[in-house]
């Protein structure tokens, strides 16, 4: 997690100047919460609930057939059979 974090940073680092110097002025953030957005979104689709479970609850789920494919539904926060295409 620590090269994501270092990578996003310098991301950042090396763009913003760019941006601010642009054309768009006091909106120079925008770009960054429009990003930030989109991954928000990702993460509400693809990745279970987890809070008040257990780890070994959670490690379950992520092996279960289905789990990178997103079908998870948040109102099935307790059930660990999410398969729910066979």
């Amino acid at each position: 997690m620590t090269a994501v974090n270092w990578t996003a940073n310098l991301a950042v680092g090396l763009t913003f100047p760019l941006i601010a110097e642009s054309s768009m002025g006091n909106y120079s953030f925008v770009p960054f919460a429009v990003i930030v957005t989109v991954l928000m979104g990702f993460l509400y689709v693809y990745l279970p609930e987890t809070k008040g479970r257990p780890v070994e609850e959670v490690a379950d789920e992520m092996r279960a057939p289905g789990a990178t494919r997103g079908v998870y539904n948040r109102r099935r926060a307790r059930r660990t059979d999410v398969d729910t295409d066979t």
